[in-house]
C-alpha cells in the first residue's frame, strides 16, 4: 500500500480510543516494566492482540493515507479530516443510523510527541480505571522492532446509559519520532462481526 520505497509493516494486533480519541498525557521517565511516575498502578499483563493482519485491501474498500501511515475502510464510510500544527485527525464512519451507536475509526497522528508512547499507554490506562472501566493491555509489532506498538481495549456506556460499546486503541511509533493512535470502535454485542477489526487489521505505518 505505501510508497516511495518506504520501509513497512503491519502492526499485527489490535486496538484504540473514545469518542473523542484519548490522546493520553503523560509523564516521563518510564521503563516498559515499571509503572509511570507518581503513581501505583501497574499496568495489566492481557492475552496477545487478537487481530489478524490483512494480506491484502478487502473488496469494497479504499485505501486512506496520512502522515505515515495507510489502512482500507469500507468504501460507503464517510470520512472526516483535519490538519493540525501538532499532526493530524481524520475519521472514518459508516453513515449514521439513528438511535445506534456509530461504528468508527480514527487515526491522529503526532508528529512531535513531548512523552513516550509507553507513556502515553500507560496515561491512557490510569484514566480509564479512574472512571471506573477496566482496560486490558497489550503489546503489539512495530515497524521498528525497537519501538513496539501497544493495544488497550475496554467497553464504555454510549448514548447515556443507553447502549456500551468496545473501544480499541492502537499506539504505534511512526516515522521519526511520530506517534500514530488508531481508535475503533462499535456496539459491544456487535463489534466483532463490524468491519472495525478488518480495517483495523488493513493498518500499515512506515519507518
Amino acid at each position: 500500500m505505501a510508497s516511495g520505497g518506504a520501509a513497512v509493516r503491519r502492526w499485527g494486533g489490535v486496538a484504540f480510543v473514545g469518542v473523542g480519541i484519548v490522546l493520553a498525557l503523560s509523564v516521563a521517565g518510564c521503563s516498559s516494566d515499571e509503572p509511570f511516575a507518581g503513581s501505583d498502578i501497574r499496568p495489566t499483563a492481557s492475552p496477545s492482540a487478537t487481530v489478524t493482519p490483512v494480506p491484502s485491501r478487502p473488496v469494497g474498500s479504499r485505501e486512506v493515507t496520512g502522515r505515515g501511515w495507510t489502512m482500507a475502510v469500507p468504501g460507503q464510510w464517510e470520512e472526516r479530516r483535519r490538519t493540525l500544527s501538532t499532526g493530524e485527525v481524520a475519521r472514518w464512519s459508516e453513515p449514521a443510523s439513528a438511535g445506534s451507536t456509530r461504528v468508527a475509526v480514527s487515526v491522529v497522528v503526532e508528529s512531535e510527541p513531548t512523552t513516550s508512547l509507553l507513556d502515553q499507554s500507560y496515561r491512557l490506562e490510569q484514566r480509564l480505571r479512574e472512571n471506573d472501566l477496566r482496560p486490558q493491555r497489550s503489546t503489539v509489532p512495530g515497524a521498528d522492532p525497537a519501538r513496539p506498538g501497544v493495544l488497550v481495549q475496554w467497553t464504555e456506556n454510549s448514548r447515556g446509559d443507553e447502549q456500551r460499546r468496545e473501544v480499541w486503541q492502537l499506539l504505534l511509533a511512526g516515522p521519526g519520532t511520530s506517534i500514530v493512535n488508531v481508535v475503533g470502535f462499535a456496539p459491544e454485542d456487535g463489534f466483532g462481526a463490524s468491519p472495525v477489526p478488518e480495517v483495523m487489521g488493513t493498518v500499515q505505518v512506515q519507518r
